[in-house]
């Protein structure tokens, strides 16, 4: 089963971003974002509703993996 973070990285790639681009984005480091992306810590809400809104991403597939990881 794919954690949270998992599902934020392969959502970063599909949108062919770097750790850099997507944290510049976020207004926060690469090396947090790697954080995220390891499960070592989490998103907070403020930067996921970013996250979800500029790139109209899936809510229910972020939170609980089901569902497309886009909205169409």
């Amino acid at each position: 089963m794919c954690t949270q973070g998992e599902r934020i990285k392969k959502a970063r790639k599909h949108l062919q971003l770097s750790l850099q681009q997507l944290g510049e984005v976020l207004n926060v480091s690469k090396q947090y974002l790697s954080k995220i992306e390891k499960n070592e810590r989490l998103l907070n809400n403020r930067k996921l509703s970013m996250l979800i809104s500029k790139y109209n991403i899936n809510v229910n597939y972020i939170l609980t993996g089901k569902g497309s990881i886009f909205i169409l």
